[in-house]
């Protein structure tokens, strides 16, 4: 088709013209591939060497999440970077102060924790559903349930090493048995005690599905 054809050269021109306006300003900058590749992971998305190398050589399509990482990292407008009268030298230092960034990594980060969060809330454990119509309840609207769906508040020492630097130091957590679907869903959430750039609470989520023994009747 045509229009299909029209949109590859469309999107092999841009690419192309990324490369270069790249090239140029890493040039500009005095970045090579290597050490561009080994910085920008600490401001913006995390790219391997290899990958980067694939892009500017042409192996490697430009995803649109490096093409506005790359704009982040150096303050550039997205119709500058794929400009055919790019200017490096306006932007060798990356103080756009005008500039405000496409893409919040952390924020776009959480949203992708929460999202897988919430699919493997949707799949029950293998596990259970093994156990499901056998000793095991698992509804819980089941009456044995009843007074057990709600939060409960949570002490204890940490076990790993790296939350452990404080000697004795009491981690703090919320354990919430809630409904989900004909499931008992555990969700337990830890305060790490830490804050994100942000000054966000940096919190740890553990969840798994409940089960109660069942009573036999005599």
């Amino acid at each position: 088709m045509k229009s299909n054809q029209n949109y590859q050269n469309i999107s092999n021109e841009l690419d192309d013209i990324f490369r270069r306006n790249l090239r140029m300003l890493l040039s500009a900058c005095g970045w090579t591939q290597m050490s561009f590749s080994e910085d920008m992971p600490r401001k913006t998305i995390s790219l391997g060497r290899s990958s980067v190398n694939k892009i500017l050589n042409g192996k490697q399509r430009v995803s649109a999440a490096f093409l506005l990482g790359c704009c982040d990292y150096f303050k550039i407008p997205v119709h500058e970077m794929v400009s055919l009268e790019f200017n490096p030298e306006k932007y060798i230092n990356a103080e756009n102060v005008k500039y405000t960034n496409y893409v919040d990594i952390n924020k776009l980060n959480e949203r992708h924790e929460e999202v897988l969060v919430k699919e493997k809330q949707e799949e029950p454990n293998p596990e259970l559903m093994l156990a499901h119509g056998k000793n095991l309840i698992t509804n819980p609207e089941h009456a044995l349930f009843q007074g057990y769906l709600q939060e409960y508040y949570c002490y204890y020492c940490p076990t790993n090493s790296k939350e452990n630097k404080d000697k004795n130091k009491i981690l703090k957590g919320i354990l919430k048995l809630q409904k989900a679907g004909k499931w008992c869903q555990a969700t337990l959430t830890i305060n790490t005690g830490k804050v994100n750039k942000e000054g966000r609470l940096i919190t740890k989520h553990i969840w798994d599905m409940q089960q109660l023994p069942r009573m036999e009747q005599h």
